[in-house]
């Protein structure tokens, strides 16, 4: 049996779902420099919280929900919970090697699972 007896019920439950978001560089962190398109640090955070429905701010408390951004609630009754985290440095995906994956992308995926909201 569901938890939920009516929409108007799962409207007002704001559950969070959280999603990290790894920028280790590659095309959609990238920005024109004049010279080529480079991966920038700080890029695609900067952009997303500029976006109402990526970033509400009316909710949004940074002592609450900390570095993130968060959504207005979905028509099923949900927000949502982005962090996204840079590498260090970020790189273009063409420069990247196994070593990379295993020193850049692993230890800030643990080390967020496990981080209560």
């Amino acid at each position: 049996m569901s938890r939920y007896t009516s929409r108007e019920s799962r409207m007002t439950d704001n559950v969070i779902s959280r999603v990290l978001v790894l920028n280790t560089g590659g095309t959609i962190g990238m920005v024109d420099n004049g010279r080529g398109f480079e991966p920038v640090p700080g890029f695609i955070d900067g952009f997303l919280r500029k976006l109402s429905m990526f970033h509400d701010t009316d909710f949004y408390d940074p002592v609450v929900h900390g570095p993130g951004l968060i959504t207005g609630v979905s028509k099923f009754g949900r927000r949502c919970y982005f962090e996204v985290v840079d590498s260090d440095p970020v790189l273009d995906s063409s420069d990247m090697n196994m070593h990379d994956v295993r020193s850049r992308i692993l230890p800030p995926t643990t080390r967020h699972h496990a981080t209560p909201l």
